[in-house]
């Protein structure tokens, strides 16, 4: 099965003391089965990286539905609770790419490349066009190729995206069918992890599971490239033979950022191609400097 993608939301809670560990783990038990039922929530995960550290993961299928979970249910009375409870919070969006191995719980997300065909515009159409985006300037700027204005060609997600560029993602899960299978699981998915710690190209990297059957590795890596070579690498290859379509990997490209983990912030990195460091382009930092919208 495929399913259409639009984007993810990784978030990662560190906690102001182990404290506060009952009351982020009932809270997350809450958040999961509102997201059980959510409409266009594709895919869905909350791991325990540690005694103060929670990640989530969602796949999404639309913005719009998201921001609906967002503000209603559970997670809407959770937010305010979040200001006691954290000592940091990251919250990352992310494209899906191509570039995947597997399947998560038989599903595959990365995009089909098929979509509606737009009809082609008569000569008299394109010149109305043309007058209507001229005289509405702010419209103009959000106009994609189709004339058409969307999240993604408006100058907002433009600059968000030019904040972040360069930089990657791999999530790397495997599911367990039975405890024993778990332990290896585990052992795997350490292993991963430890990969990603000694990568020289790795910004920050975490393990953790969600329940006993699934086990999730997450890095944020300095460039596209290096997340391309971590995917093919032997070792991921072996890994997905091992355990087959159970061994889900895929890369994701940064859209938007909120906040930051362990003080990284993706603008503010000097991010690169090819392995190497490259300046910031002066819009970038521009827009780096900028205070977050969400």
């Amino acid at each position: 099965m495929t399913s259409s993608v639009k984007f993810a939301v990784t978030t990662r809670s560190r906690l102001r003391g182990v404290w506060r560990f009952p009351q982020m783990f009932l809270s997350s038990r809450r958040i999961r089965r509102q997201l059980a039922v959510t409409p266009g929530c594709v895919r869905f995960a909350s791991i325990i990286a540690g005694p103060r550290e929670f990640w989530t993961i969602t796949v999404w299928e639309t913005r719009d539905k998201m921001f609906e979970f967002m503000r209603s249910g559970a997670h809407e009375d959770i937010m305010w609770e979040f200001g006691k409870w954290l000592e940091s919070f990251w919250l990352m969006r992310w494209r899906p790419t191509t570039e995947e191995v597997g399947r998560w719980s038989d599903a595959t997300l990365g995009p089909t490349g098929q979509g509606r065909k737009a009809r082609a515009r008569t000569p008299e159409e394109q010149r109305a066009l043309d007058a209507v985006l001229d005289a509405l300037p702010v419209l103009k700027a959000s106009a994609g190729p189709e004339g058409a204005p969307t999240y993604d060609t408006s100058p907002a997600a433009r600059r968000h995206r030019r904040a972040v560029s360069g930089a990657g993602a791999i999530v790397v899960r495997i599911e367990a069918d039975d405890l024993g299978q778990s332990l290896w699981a585990w052992w795997d998915i350490r292993r991963v992890g430890r990969r990603l710690t000694a990568d020289g190209g790795v910004l920050r990297s975490v393990t953790g599971f969600s329940g006993w059957s699934d086990h999730y590795a997450l890095a944020v890596l300095r460039d596209e490239q290096a997340c391309s070579k971590f995917l093919c690498e032997p070792a991921q290859q072996e890994l997905h033979e091992r355990w087959g379509d159970r061994c889900w990997m895929m890369r994701w490209q940064p859209e938007n950022e909120f906040g930051h983990w362990d003080t990284l912030r993706l603008r503010r990195e000097p991010l690169g191609t090819g392995g190497s460091a490259i300046p910031v382009p002066e819009e970038a930092a521009r827009a780096a400097a900028l205070p977050d919208e969400e």
